[in-house]
């Protein structure tokens, strides 16, 4: 993430902790706490390498497509949503690793669903 996107994606972590979907409120708040050291810690631990660094964020994202399969349908729409519109808030023009990596990860159809809201946007 460059500066601009932490930037936005800080203040929209905010905005889905207060007033984002109820039953994720609780879940935002505590990913508020830490995401600026995590943040930090993430962009240490990853290699330099854009494509080695894809490999990388795919492996750790598993557990959480996992997750997300988990949750009763309701729910893991109501995820997925809070996800996506937290990605589109948060990267900038370029579509960089937020575009390219976690949204098609977390389901296919995300990116399908995201092109149709910004064709009905524009």
């Amino acid at each position: 993430m460059d500066p601009s996107e932490e930037k936005s994606a800080k203040m929209y972590l905010s905005i889905l902790s207060n007033q984002g979907p109820e039953e994720l409120q609780d879940y935002f708040k505590e990913v508020k706490q830490t995401f600026e050291q995590d943040l930090n810690g993430l962009n240490k631990e990853l290699p330099a390498n854009s494509d080695k660094r894809k490999e990388e964020i795919e492996l750790r994202l598993k557990p959480v497509k996992n997750f997300i399969l988990t949750l009763p349908s309701a729910q893991g729409v109501v995820f997925k949503e809070a996800l996506l519109s937290f990605i589109i808030h948060s990267r900038n023009a370029n579509k960089d690793t937020l575009l390219s990596v976690i949204l098609p990860f977390i389901s296919d159809d995300l990116m399908k669903i995201e092109d149709e809201r910004m064709r009905r946007i524009l």
